[in-house]
């Protein structure tokens, strides 16, 4: 009990003991005892003096700093446990299912903006663009469309400048067609857009080569061997398939002056990885694979010979034999990404594959283990066949059936290198508000649509060239190649232009404003209007990585050809959209269920009942239309 009691004395009664041990007494009698009583109580007056005035005082005072610094710690303590505590609650409770955006690749964050360059403005008066011209638009396609990372189509040697006046070919992976430019303009660009913050992807065709490319000269690579299984075939585009070079024939699924690779070579794979290697080198940031479907073609038996091979069935084509070729791109482009540190894409397109995909999904889902991005054709035109096949009543129905895991890979888009616009603003909106990769192809964000197949710009890009020799009037791909239509005159195209051409051009072919006309004006009818509020839509974390599900309580209203779904992410604000097809149909979309209130958010066009920006106590829509037109609603829960 003692030692207990000594244990809870207070550091003044501590050092007063001290002080007693300092000071001997030893007493021989009682008067001595007295006085050596006395003599203490002196030694320790003065003692305690000093002590009581120094030690003592700092003592109280370090007593008194230890008390406050004892509270600080628990107060800090206490709140990074609480913190710590509500972490863990929202942890467990899904707040972090979504992927930060900070951590998506920019395919996953961005909207991608297609481009043919030598479409898109010239620079030098030749009436073609190129990449100086392409780059004086740097700040239309980051600032005005708010892009983040552009695809460039084909620009190496060949494409446009060869003796065969045509489209498409190539004649050298390594170096620039003449009129798009030089390396060093090409680096220039490279530079300047990064400092924009822009990622740049290449194009490249390894399906087939120029007849005149150097690796065909040199015999460097093994192009594909003409057999007798396909005598009775035609080209894609109605030409003889087999191509004679040095007395010995060849296939080509376009038909000469172009001859296929055999992509299962090993000299041709490894001549290709050096060219992915050396554009790697310069700086892109991804690689676009087009004409992926006809990478390695099914060998055919005799009994299943077709006399015409422009409509080829998917197992003729999307074989494995093109999956593992693209996966050994991809290790190429892994092993340069672990050396480097950069994040390189790797997308596939399928190319001009005419009807291939009917009422089926799209086969492209074959490579959606070793690419990044696949480029589907759900939002096309006829779901990228140009033949007029029955279409079904729900734009999605496809797209719906694929697993959402799939979805993220998805490249939607209304139009590619091979299939143009249809100015169809509901496949837009899907493609720009869905699950997936939002690629605008340029033009689109106008409603630009080529509709004429039988004009051609005969002094503009393409200059009365078409793709791989294609008959217009039954294919027309070219109709994805015409120059942007920046303004009336064409001064902003080329300044080289003096005529009245391309005023003519934009009169009979192009069925869409101009930049000129709807850049800086406050006009909420256009589809550039559309295409910038709903970019900006997607800059919420809700569409870039949320779920989708389609409402089929909704089911009753099909007649109205319409689709509604909701977007959600945990943590971020629910949507609600509504795409319907042309109806003059009044009727309501009751939303209680989802949403205890909402806020509308876009509506095109306008609906005189439901301003855009507005909230609504109750989520109960009444739609009143009173014109023959599409509808997009775009509605946040709050």
């Amino acid at each position: 009990m003692k030692n207990f009691k000594n244990n809870f004395k207070s550091p003044r009664e501590r050092l007063l003991e001290e002080i007693r041990k300092r000071v001997p007494v030893e007493p021989d009698s009682e008067d001595e005892n007295n006085q050596s009583i006395s003599d203490t109580s002196t030694s320790f007056e003065k003692i305690s003096q000093v002590e009581s005035c120094s030690e003592l005082t700092n003592l109280d005072e370090t007593h008194s700093t230890w008390k406050y610094i004892v509270i600080v710690l628990s107060t800090v303590v206490s709140l990074l446990c609480l913190g710590l505590l509500v972490w863990l609650t929202l942890y467990i409770t899904g707040w972090r299912k979504s992927t930060p955006i900070s951590k998506l690749p920019f395919w996953n964050s961005e909207v991608g903006y297609w481009v043919d360059v030598f479409a898109f403005k010239d620079s030098n008066g030749d009436l073609v663009g190129d990449l100086n011209g392409f780059l004086s638009e740097v700040n239309y396609i980051k600032g005005v469309i708010g892009s983040g990372f552009v695809i460039l189509g084909p620009i190496t040697k060949g494409f446009y400048s060869n003796p065969h006046n045509m489209i498409g070919l190539v004649e050298d992976y390594e170096e620039l067609d003449e009129a798009v430019g030089t390396i060093n303009d090409f680096r220039h660009l490279l530079r300047r857009f990064h400092e924009k913050d822009l990622k740049v992807v290449l194009t490249f065709d390894f399906n087939s080569v120029s007849i005149d490319h150097k690796w065909i000269k040199e015999d460097r690579i093994k192009p594909k061997l003409f057999d007798n299984s396909l005598k009775n075939k035609i080209s894609r585009y109605g030409k003889s398939p087999s191509v004679d070079i040095y007395a010995q024939k060849y296939y080509s699924v376009f038909g000469s002056p172009s001859v296929d690779l055999d992509l299962t070579d090993i000299n041709t794979q490894n001549a290709i990885f050096d060219v992915v290697h050396y554009w790697m080198r310069e700086g892109i940031d991804g690689i676009l694979l087009d004409n992926a479907a006809y990478f390695v073609e099914q060998e055919e038996r005799q009994e299943t010979q077709k006399k015409v091979f422009s409509c080829p069935q998917a197992e003729e084509t999307y074989t494995y034999g093109s999956v593992k070729f693209i996966e050994k791109v991809r290790q190429e482009i892994d092993k340069w990404m672990k050396t480097s540190g950069k994040k390189v894409l790797l997308g596939v397109n399928a190319g001009d594959t005419w009807c291939d995909l009917t009422g089926r999904p799209d086969p492209m889902l074959i490579f959606r283990e070793v690419a990044d991005v696949i480029i589907i054709r759900e939002f096309l035109p006829n779901r990228g066949c140009k033949e007029n096949f029955p279409t079904t009543k729900n734009l999605t129905c496809k797209y719906h059936s694929y697993q959402d895991a799939y979805k993220q890979k998805l490249g939607l888009t209304v139009s590619t290198s091979s299939f143009p616009s249809r100015k169809d603003v509901l496949s837009l909106a899907a493609s720009l508000l869905l699950p997936g990769i939002p690629i605008i192809y340029y033009g689109a964000e106008l409603g630009m649509a080529s509709l004429n197949r039988g004009r051609r710009p005969e002094k503009l890009y393409p200059q009365g060239k078409s793709y791989h020799n294609e008959d217009l009037l039954d294919y027309g791909s070219i109709l994805s190649h015409q120059p942007m239509p920046w303004d009336t005159s064409g001064q902003r195209f080329s300044g080289a232009i003096n005529d009245s051409s391309f005023k003519d051009y934009v009169k009979k072919n192009i069925k869409s404003e101009v930049v000129e006309n709807v850049v800086g004006r406050q006009c909420e009818q256009t589809v550039y209007d559309l295409v910038q509020r709903l970019i900006n839509l997607r800059q919420n974390p809700t569409f870039k990585s949320g779920t989708m599900e389609e409402l089929s309580s909704f089911k009753d209203y099909e007649k109205y050809y319409y689709g509604v779904f909701v977007r959600r992410a945990p943590g971020f604000p629910t949507f609600v959209i509504v795409l319907m097809r042309y109806t003059t149909s009044n009727f309501v979309l009751d939303f209680r269920y989802i949403c205890s209130s909402v806020s509308v958010r876009l509506v095109y066009p306008s609906i005189p009942n439901l301003p855009a920006n507005n909230e609504l106590r109750c989520p109960e829509i009444h739609i009143v239309n009173r014109t023959l037109s599409n509808q997009i609603i775009v509605l946040q829960c709050n």
